[in-house]
């Protein structure tokens, strides 16, 4: 009996030390976020109001330029981690109405345009017709297209980046397929874990890690799909399936 109370209390003891860890991590997460956003925001707004002046020198020009990039990059930093946090949790609330998938992911191509111009791709649309309105959270799933599309463009040096609509047994489909080194079997699993990176060749880790893990809740919060199709040296294919009667899980 006095082993079993001790084992109880140590079981008690423990489980109170994981949930007292788990708040001081949230709550760390929290005020590192907020207290990195406030100032980054202040930044941000000096340096484009310094950028809209004519007289501003070309090569001081290029250095300002390169820091709003920087500080840009920081804030999808922070977002991303506030948005796992947020999944993770469970605190995060969907709002479902129709939606025109094909119109979503043509708004999120037109936003990627310059980017795909300076590094020499095509984005092709090939949106099949007459798909009916999906009833889904608009602002996620396009935040999820938009990571796919980014992480297309990222990773293709060369040809294009094609993003396909079409319906399917399952719903609506969506795949966004980039001409990347490709991806080992043995890999493919590991990339929508929370802070997988994995490594490629000629080129450093960036990034928080979150992208496709925030991609993967955010589809399983609307009952969908998400997975890849691809082969070392042959590109791959991101894609996600959300079905005609979308429910949001709690």
């Amino acid at each position: 009996a006095s082993s079993l109370h001790k084992a109880a209390a140590e079981r008690r003891r423990a489980e109170k030390e994981a949930r007292d860890a788990a708040e001081m991590k949230e709550e760390f997460v929290a005020i590192v976020s907020h207290e990195l956003r406030t100032p980054l925001a202040s930044i941000k707004v000096g340096i484009d109001m310094v950028l809209m002046q004519n007289a501003v020198q070309p090569e001081k020009r290029q250095f300002l330029e390169i820091a709003k990039r920087n500080v840009d990059r920081l804030s999808r930093l922070i977002n991303e981690v506030l948005d796992f946090r947020k999944l993770d949790a469970g605190k995060e609330t969907f709002n479902l109405q129709p939606t025109d998938l094909n119109k979503l992911v043509s708004d999120v191509a037109q936003t990627f345009e310059p980017l795909v111009k300076e590094k020499g791709l095509k984005l092709e649309l090939d949106l099949a017709a007459g798909l009916p309105a999906v009833h889904c959270d608009s602002d996620k799933i396009s935040q999820v297209i938009t990571n796919l599309v980014n992480n297309a463009v990222k990773f293709s040096s060369k040809g294009s980046v094609a993003v396909r609509t079409e319906r399917s047994p399952e719903g609506i489909l969506v795949a966004v397929k980039d001409q990347g080194p490709g991806i080992k079997e043995e890999d493919q699993k590991k990339l929508f874990n929370s802070f997988t990176q994995l490594p490629v060749e000629g080129r450093r880790k960036e990034g928080t890690g979150l992208g496709l893990s925030i991609c993967r809740k955010l589809v399983h919060g609307h009952s969908g799909r998400i997975g890849l199709e691809s082969a070392p040296g042959q590109g791959s294919t991101f894609y996600f399936i959300l079905p005609m009667d979308v429910r949001a899980r709690d």
